[in-house]
């Protein structure tokens, strides 16, 4: 998580201290729906990889490994998600480390539920 602060303790853009990695083929991250009021795909003060897509939800705070999906609806709080993990509709993750290929189900809309 100090990845995403201002000046972590290992920067991983200085030139100082280089880190090597092989980018993995994937596309950009893609950041879709931007409907204000009701849903907007956003991640803020986080670590997106490439191939995430964030669609109508929002990422706060988190790390987002590569293939990650994030749905509508959803809110994601200080959390880091491993490749390729799929988080269904109105989920709500806090503080969460989620394994990798985890596929979390689309919850019932808030809406549907009151009577």
């Amino acid at each position: 998580m100090d990845l995403i602060s201002v000046e972590p303790e290992f920067n991983l853009y200085s030139a100082d201290w280089p880190v090597r990695t092989r980018m993995p083929q994937a596309p950009p991250a893609k950041f879709v729906f931007a409907q204000e009021g009701r849903r907007m795909g956003v991640a803020i003060d986080s670590l997106v990889s490439p191939g995430v897509i964030v669609s109508g939800g929002r990422v706060q705070r988190s790390v987002l490994s590569p293939g990650v999906r994030v749905n509508s609806y959803c809110e994601i709080e200080d959390s880091i998600l491993l490749d390729k993990v799929q988080i269904g509709r109105y989920s709500r993750l806090r503080r969460c480390i989620v394994d990798e290929g985890t596929v979390l189900p689309e919850k019932q809309s808030p809406a549907r539920t009151r009577l």
